[in-house]
């Protein structure tokens, strides 16, 4: 990312998952602003839209935002410690 920020600066909207799940509305609402369109509370109830969807991720596209696992990955922090001890302040940016 860090590349196309450099390449496009100012025209890429990051947004990490972990944003959407703590503030699914409020996250929602940047990016439609940021892209310049009006808000409209559809864009909270995607998953109700009756559209085809022809993409791999169709399933996911009629559910809400999956949070339940986005703590999971502590089950395995054992065994990570060594990449994120490596890693450090790459991972603590996010």
């Amino acid at each position: 990312m860090t590349h196309w920020e450099t390449v496009l600066p100012g025209r890429i909207f990051t947004l990490h998952y972990e944003e959407i799940i703590r503030d699914q509305e409020g996250m929602s609402r940047k990016l439609i602003d940021y892209i310049g369109l009006s808000w409209d509370k559809r864009c909270l109830h995607f998953y109700e839209t009756e559209r085809l969807v022809r993409t791999s991720s169709q399933l996911q596209v009629r559910q809400p935002v999956y949070t339940i696992s986005r703590e999971s990955w502590r089950n395995y922090e054992p065994w990570l410690n060594p990449l994120i001890d490596t890693l450090g302040d790459v991972i603590n940016s996010y």
